[in-house]
């Protein structure tokens, strides 16, 4: 199974964001037990559809990214992601309704530098992280080349990778996106399938994991069971809820 794990914020409310420290850490030493490959997303997305390996992003560029996940990865020699909101760095992620997730601060751009220089791949989430569907045409192009520019401006890297706020995206979108970077992920909640859209990667979500120590990847039936049975249940929640089904 080869599957792009997604984080946000490792703090220990219970948002639907947030995955605590403590779980993190539990999740990073049982990829390590399991023998489970972890490579950047650009080597998994060209490996063969019967590799297994992971991917680790994480969305928005949180400052704990900072404090708690970039240790651990360097002690393990885990590659990872972080798709950065460019327009908010060194603020917070106060872009959406008031209470559904916790308001926490977001990296400067010496923090992200920090991390760049540590080896972290520093990626496009947008300049304002807003929902792209509804926006013309030009903001599209706006929000995604102005944060590409931003990030070859301060990191002295282009990035090669995209990931939609929301994962909200239309075909239109994806044209423009595609323009920019080989690589875009949504949230569609699934491991990569034998042929994969390129800029519609789907991604598993770390938070539904958050209470144990495993995750639902890697080759066993076990794992494939674990990552069906999330995936009808949050359809299924979804749906119930009366919210787009997203996968």
């Amino acid at each position: 199974m080869r599957a792009i794990l997604t984080y946000h914020s490792l703090d220990d409310s219970p948002s639907p964001i947030s995955v605590p420290a403590a779980a993190f850490r539990a999740q990073m030493t049982w990829l390590a037990a399991e023998g489970i490959p972890v490579v950047d997303l650009a080597a998994l997305a060209h490996l063969g559809p019967g590799a297994t390996a992971v991917a680790i992003t994480f969305d928005d560029g949180f400052r704990n990214f900072m404090t708690e996940a970039l240790p651990l990865l360097r002690d393990h020699g885990y590659p990872a992601s972080v798709f950065v909101v460019t327009g908010r760095v060194g603020q917070d992620n106060a872009w959406g309704p008031p209470g559904a997730v916790p308001v926490l601060p977001l990296m400067t751009w010496d923090e992200l530098g920090t991390c760049h220089e540590a080896g972290v791949r520093l990626e496009s989430h947008t300049v304002t992280h807003r929902r792209l569907s509804p926006l013309s045409a030009g903001a599209v192009a706006d929000e995604v080349g102005s944060s590409m520019e931003a990030l070859l401006r301060e990191t002295g890297r282009r990035p090669t990778a995209f990931a939609y706020p929301y994962g909200d995206h239309t075909p239109a979108v994806r044209a423009t996106v595609a323009h920019h970077v080989p690589l875009a992920c949504a949230t569609t909640y699934a491991a990569l399938d034998d042929r994969p859209d390129a800029h519609a990667l789907p991604r598993i979500d770390a938070v539904y994991a958050r209470r144990r120590g495993h995750l639902p990847v890697g080759d066993s039936s076990l794992a494939r069971s674990r990552l069906w049975c999330r995936r009808q249940a949050r359809r299924l929640r979804q749906w119930t809820r009366g919210e787009a089904v997203l996968g």
